[in-house]
């Protein structure tokens, strides 16, 4: 990747010569979305879609405000005097349609589509859509339309309903010309008007998008998520959801206009997630601020859906299987880490080390001290009650994807199907797993007569000696971790493909001396015996949708007692009777058993005093103030997880009695220990 100042990012830009197809626009992409439609969920992942359509996702309306306020479906919401509610029920509405359309559930669905419906019948003379609370400039005011739109570009895309299309064309060409987009997030509708270059050609979109792009990143430059500061070196200052839904915006641009500089930026901004602040789970930190790597540093629930979100546009534009690797893990980790098991409880914090959860034990520097980590079925900042229905649907619609010519390029796994129009015939593919949980995979062909085609697998970086058969026939090519693989053949009905990824046992190493296991995709957390106590204090806690404390029950200060060369032959790994629900800590179809030692004298923290970040740090000309300009010291009883022990104490702290315990997946734990220390005897 070519290094940039920013004045020669600038030049770069202007000095590019567009192309334009003649029949359409061209499109840069690698590879493309399928329908929502044309994809359905099976095994684990169509009974997690199930648990959302009975937890949150189905009911989100029946436990809290703002969902259950008229929300988009009036002139305005009752007793709301800014846009952030708007934003939230649009999260929120944009994982209901998804999940309905995967589910094929009417009832889910016709809840969406009220809410749609009614913007789009109600559109203003001047284009505006939605409340005029909504109408000012410059403070994120617009920033609302981008969430919904992205809920009403996929009821387009599976309804063909040309109303749809022709509101959102209407707002752009009217009033969404005089908005300024000032704010970061305001820029974020270049995301919506390039879709709408594709469906319609009109160039002048495409002309508009840049403009806000560049006009954007200018007016904001001095803030983290600006093109010129995702080009740097420097460190990062900002809000992680906001850096999520910015780093995208130059692949998308890139998709449309074949300009690298602006890939450039997308490529750039999270290779600064990775070195700085990627944590073991596969979400960058941010709570709510970007913060490092510390195995007590946390993310926000909304980090879960929009990085993977933006990570897909990346992966659509350069083909680079490396993102469809970091999509998973997430999926795979933080996703199911971050909610129950039913789907009825939310962290709006989630951290790779977590021993104690409750009103009281918030351990990260934002809000430290209060509930922010606890179980609940909503949580006092409403986004992440919305954004965490969007996840799972995205990962399920994006698993399976297109070439240019149309062919399939499967790109992540998990049991479902897909079905693709080829040179007018229909292919139908099913995935046939149990993986994460499993290193085979099976696609199972269903067609009316033989078809010509090519289709692509992704071969994840982390395999070893991967292995393709057709028909029992094993292929010869070389299969290279970290790419994807196109199979050109002539496939006949009930053609059967086996994928074979062997999933190494390897540590990761972390700040402060600590270590993870890692399997495949997986990361393996220390299976921690639990007491749940439901918290009725909590004005949202009800009956069927209770707010917990959970406390830990068995021993959990372990010292891993393994290395980088003897792991693989120390771990005992075990597999029990698979089910749908493998995100049951009673049922985690695998563990992990690995020798460690107890470290003395390291216990959860009980204190009467925290310096907690109470308010969220002010802006001026752009710049977002220092972060220790609000903390502030607040007496009170608190419980919190413990750092990990000091390097250089630990080992004179180690018990002498070996130990072997048990480790199960990430996402089937809530009170974990994911970091562990290291014991060296």
């Amino acid at each position: 990747m070519q290094k940039y100042t920013f004045s020669s990012f600038i030049l770069a830009l202007l000095t590019t010569n567009y192309v334009y197809a003649e029949n359409g626009p061209k499109n840069y992409a690698k590879y493309y979305e399928i329908s929502i439609n044309s994809v359905k969920p099976e095994g684990w992942l169509k009974q997690y879609l199930n648990h959302q359509k009975k937890g949150l996702t189905g009911n989100l309306d029946k436990i809290d405000y703002p969902f259950n306020s008229v929300g988009w479906a009036a002139k305005e919401i009752e007793g709301n005097t800014s846009w952030w509610p708007y934003e939230q029920v649009a999260y929120w509405l944009d994982g209901l349609a998804k999940t309905g359309y995967l589910l094929d559930d009417d009832k889910l669905l016709n809840k969406a589509k009220l809410q749609f419906d009614y913007v789009i019948k109600h559109q203003a003379d001047d284009g505006f859509l939605g409340a005029d609370i909504m109408r000012g400039d410059g403070n994120a005011n617009q920033w609302p339309h981008v969430v919904l739109f992205r809920a009403l570009m996929v009821y387009y895309d599976a309804s063909g309903d040309q109303k749809v299309l022709n509101a959102l064309l209407n707002f752009y060409q009217k009033i969404g010309r005089t908005f300024l987009y000032r704010h970061i997030r305001e820029v974020g509708h270049i995301e919506i008007i390039l879709w709408l270059y594709q469906k319609t050609g009109d160039k002048s979109l495409l002309s508009h998008a840049i403009k806000i792009y560049d006009e954007g990143n200018k007016l904001n430059r001095n803030r983290s998520a600006s093109a010129e500061q995702f080009l740097s070196d420097k460190q990062v200052r900002e809000h992680g959801v906001t850096y999520n839904e910015a780093a995208k915006l130059g692949a998308i641009l890139y998709q449309q206009t074949g300009n690298q500089v602006y890939l450039d930026t997308s490529i750039a901004a999270y290779n600064k997630i990775d070195k700085h602040y990627m944590l073991v789970d596969g979400v960058n930190s941010s709570s709510e601020g970007l913060r490092g790597k510390d195995p007590l540093d946390s993310h926000e629930a909304c980090d879960v859906a929009d990085m993977t979100w933006s990570l897909g546009y990346l992966l659509q534009s350069t083909g680079n299987a490396s993102y469809a690797d970091k999509i998973e893990r997430a999926m795979f980790n933080a996703a199911p880490g971050h909610v129950t098991e039913d789907f009825k409880a939310l962290q709006y914090f989630s951290s790779p080390n977590q021993l104690i959860l409750g009103n009281n034990s918030n351990h990260n520097h934002y809000m430290r001290g209060n509930d922010s980590m606890a179980y609940q079925p909503s949580s006092w900042v409403k986004c992440c009650p919305g954004n965490i229905n969007r996840a799972m649907p995205n990962y399920i619609a994006r698993m399976w994807m297109k070439d240019a010519k149309g062919q399939p390029v499967i790109a992540m796994y998990g049991p479902s199907t897909a079905t693709y129009d080829i040179n007018g015939e229909e292919l139908k593919i099913t995935q046939q797993t149990l993986y994460p949980f499993e290193e085979q995979i099976t696609f199972k062909l269903s067609m009316k007569k033989k078809i010509t085609t090519a289709l692509t697998l992704r071969i994840p970086e982390w395999t070893k000696s991967p292995r393709v058969y057709i028909n029992n026939k094993k292929l010869t090519d070389t299969l290279i971790p970290g790419s994807f693989h196109t199979i050109n053949h002539i496939f006949s009905p009930d053609d059967e493909i086996k994928l074979n990824l062997p999933q190494p046992i390897k540590l990761s190493h972390w700040p402060k001396g600590g270590i993870a296991v890692e399997k495949g995709p997986l990361v393996y957390s220390l299976k921690v015996d639990t007491l749940w106590t439901e918290d009725h204090s909590v004005s949202y806690s009800s009956t069927h949708f209770p707010a917990y404390v959970a406390t830990p029950t068995s021993p959990w200060n372990y010292a891993l007692a393994v290395n980088d060369d003897n792991i693989s032959s120390l771990a005992r790994v075990s597999y029990s009777t698979p089910t749908n629900n493998p995100w049951s800590q009673d049922s985690a179809p695998i563990q992990i058993s690995l020798p460690a030692y107890k470290v003395k004298n390291w216990s959860l923290i009980k204190t009467n005093k925290v310096s907690r970040l109470d308010d969220w740090p002010t802006e001026k000309n752009g710049i977002v103030q220092k972060w220790n300009e609000n903390i502030k010291d607040v007496s009170g009883e608190y419980t919190l997880t413990p750092p990990l022990p000091e390097k250089s104490s630990l080992q004179s702290r180690l018990s002498t009695d070996k130990e072997w315990i048990t480790l199960i997946p990430y996402g089937a734990t809530k009170l974990r220990l994911t970091i562990f220390p290291q014991a060296k005897k």
